[in-house]
C-alpha cells in the first residue's frame, strides 16, 4: 500500500541501531561509490571488499548504494563530461599511456569516460558525504529521537499488537 514504508523503516532500523555515527556515515559512503559508479567494474569489489572488512554499517551501505544507483543515471552526462576532462587532460596523457600498458590495468575500465567521472565525483564527495551524514547522525540521536518516540502516531504503532510480536521475534533473533 505504502512502497516508501520499507526503505524508511529500514533508515529509522540503522539510526536506532548500536553502530556509531562513523559505522553508519562509513556505509553512506562506500554505498555512494558503488552506487554512483556502474556497478560492473573491478572498483566495486574493492569498494565491496573495504564494507565487507573495514566496521562499516551494511545496512547503510546497501541502502545507499540502492539511493545513488537511481540518482547516478540522470547524472551520466555530467560524469561523462567530467570523465572526458580528466581522460583528456593533456598533463595526464603520459600516465593513461603507461597505465594502458599494463595488462591488468586494462581491467578496470577507467577509460570509460562515465566510469572516470562517476569515480572522480564519488572520490571527491567521499570526505564530505562522511562528515556530513556522520554530524545528521549525531544530531537526529541527541535531539529527534525522543521527538520523534514522542509522536501520538509512533505511540499508536507501538502500542499494537503487531509491533508487540515484532519486538518479541526481534529480541529472540538477539
Amino acid at each position: 500500500m505504502f512502497p516508501a514504508i520499507g526503505p524508511i523503516s529500514k533508515i529509522f532500523k540503522i539510526l536506532h541501531s548500536d553502530a556509531s555515527p562513523a559505522q553508519i556515515a562509513g556505509g553512506v559512503c562506500f554505498g555512494m561509490i558503488a552506487g554512483l559508479t556502474p556497478l560492473w567494474n573491478i572498483h566495486n569489489l574493492l569498494v565491496l571488499f573495504l564494507v565487507l572488512i573495514i566496521r562499516v554499517n551494511l545496512g547503510s551501505a546497501v541502502l545507499s548504494f540502492l539511493l545513488f544507483s537511481v540518482i547516478a543515471f540522470p547524472l551520466d552526462p555530467l560524469f561523462n563530461a567530467i570523465g572526458l576532462k580528466i581522460l583528456k587532460a593533456e598533463t595526464l596523457y603520459d600516465s593513461w599511456t603507461e597505465l594502458y600498458n599494463i595488462p591488468t590495468f586494462t581491467f578496470t575500465n577507467f577509460n570509460n569516460s562515465i566510469v572516470m567521472g562517476s569515480l572522480a565525483v564519488a572520490l571527491a564527495l567521499f570526505i564530505p558525504a562522511w562528515a556530513a551524514t556522520a554530524w545528521l547522525v549525531k544530531g537526529y540521536r541527541g535531539r529527534l529521537r525522543e521527538k520523534i518516540d514522542g509522536l501520538r502516531i509512533v505511540k499508536l504503532m507501538k502500542a499494537s499488537s503487531v509491533y508487540r510480536l515484532y519486538a518479541k521475534i526481534r529480541d529472540w533473533t538477539r
